[in-house]
């Protein structure tokens, strides 16, 4: 994963070559060290060590912070982090995810 980054200062800010986990779009942006927001479909995303009792998370299911919209995501596998909680996106079992 990520393997587009080399000399590249991704703390900040920065366009990639980096396709999105939800609709394919062929660049994503990479702010603040590790989140990955999509133009196209406007999620806002995150890869953690994931901790579930669902079938559905694996360690390559995104911690979403923000869910894609214009329909994208509908079927798609993630935990969403709603504040309090993270949970799966298909059956709504609580998950855990921890820091990079």
């Amino acid at each position: 994963m990520h393997d587009n980054y080399n000399n590249i200062n991704i703390a900040e800010f920065a366009i990639v070559d980096e396709e999105c986990y939800f609709c394919k779009h062929s660049k994503t942006i990479l702010f603040d060290e590790h989140f990955t927001f999509c133009p196209n479909c406007s999620t806002i995303y995150t890869f953690m060590w994931v901790y579930s009792s669902c079938d559905h998370i694996n360690d390559t299911t995104p911690v979403v912070l923000r869910k894609p919209w214009k329909g994208y995501g509908a079927n798609s596998v993630y935990m969403i982090d709603n504040g309090t909680s993270k949970e799966c996106s298909i059956c709504g079992t609580i998950c855990e995810a921890d820091g990079w």
